[in-house]
């Protein structure tokens, strides 16, 4: 049984969830969530190494500010990848853990979904696009101010705090889904035996 306690996340739900169609997609899920959490961090790195240039004197602030833009689009992007591999596992692993922790950081995960959605698709919120009556600020197409980020009257926290709490939410994830599957394989060698 102490075996099971030296697994990650991705290889407990392969080994515990009963179908394997289910434990496929849970596993493959959850490795995701490593991947975009590392890539996270990476875009956490170049936003602020960008925003350090656009304080610098030089002729290339404003490139630079181009970039952390950019930079922030795809953290965004690593934010909604993780809230999307874990509501799979949420809802193919059958672990009720899993639920709860998603459903408990739903509401900051679908945030930032909608930031990503917005520049996803800038081209609508743009003048005259089919979506500017959506903005409650349609000139908001982009602004900073110091770790917050707003784009249509909406703001995100794009540092390091950010990557805490997404990092806090990841970690408690895969915390409370080691738990209940060492539970859940205690249970069945008991029964087995």
């Amino acid at each position: 049984m102490d075996f099971y306690k030296h697994l990650d996340a991705s290889t407990l739900l392969h080994w515990t969830v009963e179908d394997n169609v289910s434990a496929m997609r849970s596993s493959l899920a959850m490795s995701r969530i490593h991947n975009y959490l590392t890539g996270a961090r990476s875009q956490m790195q170049r936003i602020w190494v960008e925003l350090e240039r656009v304080r610098g004197v030089g002729d290339d602030w404003s490139a630079a500010l181009r970039q952390a833009f950019v930079d922030i689009h795809f953290y965004f992007v690593a934010w909604d990848a993780i809230g999307k591999m874990m509501h799979v596992v949420a809802n193919s692993s059958g672990f009720d853990s899993a639920r709860r922790v998603y459903k408990r950081h739903r509401k900051t995960i679908e945030a930032y979904r909608s930031a990503r959605h917005h520049l996803e698709h800038f081209d609508e919120r743009l003048p005259g696009g089919r979506k500017v009556g959506e903005l409650s600020i349609p000139g908001d197409l982009a602004n900073l101010s110091g770790s917050k980020y707003s784009f249509g009257g909406e703001t995100w926290d794009i540092g390091p705090a950010s990557l805490e709490k997404l990092t806090a939410i990841v970690e408690e994830f895969e915390r409370e889904i080691r738990e209940e599957g060492i539970e859940r394989h205690r249970l069945k060698f008991n029964s087995d035996t």
